[in-house]
């Protein structure tokens, strides 16, 4: 009994010391990502011996499957595009790829990439496994060998232009984020960015411009056109006057790397669902059409315009803009970081039931889920930003806000409405929305402090805060008016009301009352700006111009010295001229730089 036991001990103590090597192996076997020197090294080696060599970015990435193995490899179809050849001849643009889970480059769709090889074409590949367990056959064509694949960093870019001699002038294009919004002008490292078309300043508003004293405003000479103007656009009068009144936004956004402003939207009046996007430069009084208006109203032109491509993703016109223009609210704003305009299109009546089907399908998934579109002005493209992660909380797109924020270098995404409540930023680098949790994370306490649907907000980088404002007219279907201005301070990470009228209170008709009143003010009715030298928001409703010191909590109606606020919805503060402009029509300086 004895030699049993005994020989019975030993084998438990074989077999958990055999469980135990098994576990440590399979601990050992966990992928370390690879450090940026290994990387190189690779590069390298595969310079030394590939035949080709090219910078692109990824237009599709198809993965076909996985191995058993620990760790897996995964096996997929590549696609580039946007290629530069550097070394060897033009290759095949689709071709096998396989690298080890958490180890080597996954591909993702937007990233530039390094790419060398031999002969690049699709490779022959046996029958693999996929991870549905369904064997598939990739079908036979040229031999080749991909000796590396990876991000552009700055550094992979500058080996390889030591090795091949050759420039790779957007090198400051290298990112690592699938779908993500990404800098695509022309200029390189160090030089300055080429602003596109270049207008000479009409010496009579360069006149107005100086002539301005604190409080004065002026009317400026008939405004002009140029840019991608088309048969649509004269058919509706923008040849004349530029994009015209509009309320699905009227929102425009300073471009301080431009000068300008930039402006898209569409409208419940006409024109109403066009896709054109226009900047305004104030020297020369131009309203600049970036991007030709295509009419997406009715059914018909909706299919004419459609690109069928886009309805396995996300529908685009064939120009690569969102297929159905929708509401943007206040949902507008510039990021200079990538050069680029971002708006949250969020989409509306759809005349088309197979694009109807591909945007609900792309809103309830990883894919699109937040609605989220870049527009590049100088290089006059769109692009539909999917893939996007997240941290914290999901957020969900409606009659919310987008502010870029400086000293962020992100825009901060904010909305209180039945649908979801709370700020977010972006950062487009990562392509990642961060849940800021705002007042403590208690979304009770957000929500009561932040104004409701359809408020306009502005960033006060001088304190650093935000300052958000609502209060509808008499026409509004709400019971009880009421006007609500609140501060978000950057330091606490709270929202608070500062200010809260109702009633005749809010447009200062209550006489009997000593409360200071406040305007109206709403996102599809009322301009809101902040003047960086007067240190004031400045809002404009009708022919009535308010001013709101963040400091005092105090709104104030203006009266200025010349002619009253006149030329529409569509306006912007000009931070580079000190002024608040108005349609290229109407100018008003509130306080001149010292």
């Amino acid at each position: 009994m004895t030699f049993k036991r005994r020989h019975v001990l030993s084998a438990g103590v074989v077999l958990l010391t055999g469980q135990l090597a098994l576990a440590q192996f399979r601990f050992d076997l966990k992928p370390k990502p690879e450090s940026a020197d290994a990387v190189a090294a690779r590069l390298k080696t595969a310079l030394a011996k590939g035949d080709v060599v090219l910078v692109a970015r990824i237009e599709s990435w198809k993965m076909v499957g996985q191995t058993r193995s620990l760790p897996p490899s995964n096996f997929g179809k590549v696609t580039l595009t946007d290629v530069k050849v550097l070394k060897g001849e033009k290759p095949g643009l689709t071709f096998n790829y396989s690298y080890v889970s958490g180890r080597g480059y996954a591909p993702a769709v937007g990233d530039r990439v390094i790419c060398v090889g031999k002969n690049m074409q699709l490779t022959i590949r046996p029958a693999i496994e996929r991870l549905d367990g369904k064997k598939v056959q990739v079908q036979k064509s040229a031999s080749t060998r991909v000796l590396f694949l990876h991000n552009a960093t700055k550094l992979l870019l500058a080996l390889v232009e030591k090795s091949t001699g050759a420039s790779v002038t957007d090198s400051a294009n290298a990112n690592s984020t699938a779908g993500s919004a990404k800098k695509t002008g022309d200029a390189e490292d160090g030089e300055a960015a080429r602003v596109t078309p270049v207008l000479t300043p009409d010496p009579e508003v360069i006149k107005i411009i100086d002539s301005l004293g604190d409080g004065e405003s002026a009317l400026l000479p008939k405004v002009k056109t140029t840019g991608a103007i088309n048969d649509v656009a004269r058919t509706f009068g923008m040849h004349e006057n530029g994009p015209g009144a509009r309320d699905f936004s009227h929102k425009m956004a300073w471009m301080p790397d431009r000068e300008r402003a930039i402006f898209f939207g569409a409208n419940h009046g006409a024109p109403h669902r066009t896709t054109d996007v226009w900047e305004h430069d104030l020297p020369s009084n131009t309203w600049v059409c970036l991007h030709a208006p295509e009419n997406v109203k009715g059914a018909a032109d909706f299919a004419r315009h459609l690109d069928p491509a886009t309805l396995k993703g996300v529908p685009a016109t064939k120009t690569g803009a969102p297929a159905t223009p929708g509401h943007t609210w206040w949902n507008l704003t510039y990021d200079p970081e990538i050069e680029a305009m971002l708006i949250l299109n969020c989409w509306s009546i759809i005349p088309h039931k197979e694009a109807a089907a591909a945007v609900h399908k792309s809103r309830r998934s990883d894919l699109h889920r937040m609605p989220l579109w870049a527009y590049y002005p100088e290089s006059r493209k769109w692009k539909v930003i999917t893939n996007s992660k997240w941290k914290g909380r999901m957020p969900q797109a409606g009659v919310c806000s987008l502010e870029y924020v400086p000293e962020l270098k992100k825009p901060v995404f904010t909305i209180n409405s039945w649908k979801c409540q709370g700020m977010w930023t972006y950062d487009a680098e990562s392509n990642t929305w961060e849940d800021m949790k705002p007042n403590g994370g208690d979304i009770k306490s957000f929500a009561s402090n932040f104004p409701g649907m359809e408020r306009v907000v502005v960033y006060v980088p001088d304190r650093k805060m935000l300052v958000a404002h609502l209060c509808n007219d008499k026409s509004s279907r709400r019971k009880e008016i009421t006007g609500v201005t609140s501060h978000y301070s950057f330091e606490t990470n709270a929202w608070m009301r500062v200010m809260t009228r109702k009633g005749d209170e809010c447009w200062g008709r209550d006489k009997g009352d000593k409360k200071t009143p406040m305007p109206i003010g709403n996102d599809h009715q009322t301009p809101f700006v902040y003047d960086q030298v007067g240190k004031v928001c400045l809002l404009v409703h009708g022919k009535d111009l308010w001013a709101y010191d963040p400091g005092k909590v105090e709104w104030t109606k203006i009266t200025p010295r010349g002619p009253a606020p006149t030329g529409g919805r569509l306006a912007y503060y000009d931070a580079a001229r000190n002024v608040f402009v108005i349609n290229g029509r109407w100018v008003y300086r509130h306080k001149r730089t010292p």
